[in-house]
């Protein structure tokens, strides 16, 4: 069996191949990164656990803030840094730059959608939340 990254043949090739055609989301990451990168599981196993790492720092630094005033421009902040970190990591060529690129992106990421979320249910009558969620949920999805 394979390990490497690298195919060992049409036994390896057709079953990646068959997945990949079907797969979304993460796992369209996963084969993205066997066919782009040449990085094995392991590494992109640390890709996905950067992102993971970098959304609880985001989260535990946005709940040490606690209900301050200015969210507007935190969440304006956070989808610039994650747009631009986003780009870096689609031009970046190694894993030790793609981490802590992936590590921002995630807190970035958690820290525009909590503000937005907590935005978004503190502005929006009570009748009016269970909509508003909704539709946001169907925008970011």
């Amino acid at each position: 069996m394979e390990t490497s990254g690298v195919s060992n043949g049409p036994a390896d090739i057709l079953p990646t191949e068959a997945v990949c055609r079907v797969s979304i989301g993460a796992g369209k990451a996963g084969c993205r990164s066997r066919q782009v990168a040449r990085i094995g599981p392991t590494q992109l196993g640390l890709l996905f656990s950067a992102v993971g790492a970098g959304t609880v720092v985001g989260a535990l630094v946005i709940a040490s803030l606690g209900d301050f005033a200015h969210k507007g421009p935190l969440v304006l902040g956070s989808i610039l840094l994650w747009a631009v970190v986003l780009a870096l990591f689609g031009t970046s060529s190694s894993l030790q730059m793609s981490i802590p690129l992936l590590f921002i992106l995630g807190a970035a990421q958690n820290s525009a959608g909590a503000t937005t979320t907590t935005l978004l249910q503190t502005r929006v009558p009570p009748e009016m939340r269970g909509r508003a969620m909704s539709l946001n949920t169907l925008l970011v999805m």
